[in-house]
């Protein structure tokens, strides 16, 4: 317990007395040798797991957890620990604080599915502040301020892709005339980046229940050419303008090229469009 206090030490061992029935746990758990591989083991008795699981929903067990370097790069590399770190609110709200655990939370396979898989969790991550957020600058042309904005196809110049890009709802990338299935709306980052969601805003105007995205993957590729699909989605229709849907996944590794495949839109036979869009991430 390398940064608690004397007095939240003895607090935290009390937390244990009562949770476990001995204090003996706390010496495992926040031991310098435990792994994810231990925790993981050590989990598997279903005493052990109820009482972790308890541990996470009090005040000072999660910000023990967070606040031990070692323990809590256990927790990420267990799924059985991250999944009651993630269901619990008191948990997250301690990890979404830190920029350490969010960068451990950011950097290990596990823990990010885990939270990815609970929307809940997913959402409290999601929106922390703990790091430097990663996202598209409000685009004013295809390549400004940075990065490169681009579609499949454009119906027009007026409705060019980086208009999906540039955080104003009056204005729109639409796709070229009979061009509704298989479109795509792509961002190029100035260097490869780590993205957790996208955000992406229906078509905005009285065609919107029917031109916007429904079915859709999140993409994304080192190159350019050869793309890995993360996500599939299938959006509601826009029914009071350009409403935003977020679509959160677990992708650790960090790419230049990032986009969202369009398989279909809600019906209309001409157009498929997209008010706003954005992808977001963290610098880790």
């Amino acid at each position: 317990m390398d940064i608690l206090a004397y007095n939240e030490a003895r607090l935290l061992r009390n937390h244990f007395q009562l949770i476990y029935g001995s204090a003996e746990a706390a010496d495992f758990v926040f031991s310098d040798s435990v792994t994810g591989a231990s925790l993981q083991t050590w989990l598997q008795t279903p005493a052990n797991l109820t009482a972790f699981t308890q541990l996470t929903q009090t005040f000072l067990g999660p910000q023990a957890l967070v606040g031990n370097t070692t323990t809590f790069a256990a927790v990420v590399a267990s799924p059985a620990a991250m999944t009651a770190v993630a269901a619990s609110s008191t948990a997250m709200a301690a990890v979404v604080v830190s920029a350490p655990a969010m960068r451990a939370v950011a950097t290990s396979p596990t823990a990010l599915a885990v939270v990815a898989a609970n929307p809940i969790a997913m959402a409290a991550f999601s929106q922390s502040l703990a790091l430097p957020v990663v996202r598209v600058p409000a685009m004013t042309s295809a390549t400004a301020p940075s990065g490169v904005a681009s579609a499949s196809t454009t119906i027009n110049t007026s409705q060019d892709p980086w208009r999906a890009f540039d955080r104003a709802s009056s204005s729109t990338w639409m796709s070229a005339i009979n061009s509704v299935t298989n479109q795509w709306l792509q961002y190029v980052f100035p260097i490869p980046v780590f993205i957790h969601s996208v955000d992406i805003s229906g078509y905005d105007g009285p065609a919107g229940a029917t031109r916007s995205v429904r079915d859709c993957s999140i993409q994304c590729s080192d190159d350019g050419s050869a793309w890995k699909t993360i996500i599939s989605a299938t959006l509601p229709a826009s029914t009071n303008g350009a409403e935003l849907r977020r679509i959160g996944f677990s992708e650790i590794a960090k790419h230049r090229y990032w986009r969202i495949f369009i398989a279909n839109n809600h019906g209309d036979a001409s157009i498929v469009g997209i008010s706003e869009a954005n992808f977001v991430g963290f610098d880790v």
